[in-house]
């Protein structure tokens, strides 16, 4: 068993206790990620006429979050797991470093574009202000910035380190006048001016759909329909908002103090770890809110989750009616052609299982 008082630096400082309860919360989080974030992407990706601003940031944003669940969070998971980071400080270490900066940092500034592409289609909705050819160049921007803010520690701006306290390499503890200059401006940039632009945003769309409210009821206007779209926009607002600070906010204390103390066994037990799991936590809460505020992306949730469950089904019965066999172009009875989405399984000639497109236009 490990305990808090080992020395070396690729040892982990947390108890076997404490490593199970951070290794089962991963996987956890891992899972849910990879799903929500693939189903989204997979959606979007079949619906070609939903391109519109707000889903290609949400594509953008599924599709960020699906990275640090595939390239970030399983380093963090095996580390944990072998309570040791075995790859020591080299390019396992700066990959790893750098996929985390570039993803999170694309994470945080898309939900910040979210935010403004709402302000201004609730508070300015003639402005025309996100089109899709605009918003695809805001995409690249975001990654643009990203990977230029992230590439700091490669040309010897600052450090990539593996941080036992966070079971994942990152960029270091400063102790040079350039590192502490680039930690700062990275929580300045990736964390504060983000905060304060959304909630700048969400309070001003909060307050229009407020007063259109009002409107609707002094005119005895009463559309059922566009209060109930005006309340879940609402809500959808706040919990994107507060769901965006929860899971931030430890880590731009991380990020604080590792700045402010020079002594790293001053940071308080777990934090480091915690700030990380919960910044991890971010990439599965989107789709969640999404798929509970979007009855449109609710329903392609719940075909897709249908479609998951009764495809292998559908095939295994096929195949054991009539095993496939081999033919020149031929489809036999029990062969599944993938030719359309999700699956089709075709049984003599005729399909079992239909794909059928999903109606989306926005999630809000």
């Amino acid at each position: 068993m490990l305990q808090v008082h080992n020395t070396s630096k690729y040892i982990s400082p947390y108890k076997h206790e404490e490593t199970v309860v951070l290794s089962v919360s991963l996987v956890f989080i891992i899972l849910l990620s990879f799903l929500g974030n693939s189903v989204i992407i997979l959606t979007l990706y079949k619906n070609n006429k939903l391109w519109i601003s707000t889903n290609i940031l949400i594509g953008n944003l599924s599709f960020s979050s699906l990275g640090v669940s595939v390239l970030v969070m399983p380093f963090s998971l095996y580390s944990s797991l072998a309570e040791e980071w075995t790859f020591k400080e080299g390019i396992v270490c700066n990959l790893t470093g750098f996929s985390a900066s570039l993803l999170l940092l694309v994470t945080i500034f898309t939900h910040t574009a979210v935010s403004i592409d709402k302000y201004y289609g609730v508070v300015k909705p003639l402005s025309r202000a996100f089109t899709p050819q605009r918003t695809w160049v805001i995409v690249a921007v975001i990654w643009s910035v990203s990977a230029a803010m992230s590439l700091g520690p490669l040309i010897g701006v600052a450090k990539f380190e593996y941080n036992p306290t966070t079971l994942i390499c990152g960029v270091g503890f400063p102790t040079t006048p350039s590192e502490h200059l680039y930690l700062a401006l990275l929580s300045i940039i990736g964390f504060v001016i983000p905060t304060n632009i959304m909630m700048f945003v969400y309070v001003r769309v909060y307050m229009a759909v407020r007063q259109q409210a009002k409107r609707l009821l002094a005119h005895a206007i009463v559309n059922h329909e566009v209060l109930q779209l005006q309340k879940r926009l609402i809500l959808t607002v706040f919990l994107s908002w507060m769901c965006f600070i929860i899971c931030w906010t430890p880590f731009f204390l991380l990020t604080v103090l590792a700045e402010l103390l020079k002594d790293r066994s001053k940071l308080p037990h777990a934090l480091g770890v915690a700030a990380y799991w919960s910044g991890y936590s971010n990439s599965l809460m989107y789709p969640i809110i999404i798929c509970a505020m979007s009855k449109r992306f609710r329903e392609g949730f719940v075909v897709l989750w249908r479609l998951i469950v009764r495809v292998p089904l559908l095939v295994l019965q096929a195949c054991r009616r009539n095993p496939l066999r081999s033919g020149k172009g031929q489809i036999h009875k029990g062969c599944v052609a993938i030719n359309d989405f999700p699956i089709k399984v075709i049984e003599k000639g005729n399909p079992v299982l239909q794909s059928q497109p999903i109606a989306l236009s926005s999630w809000a």
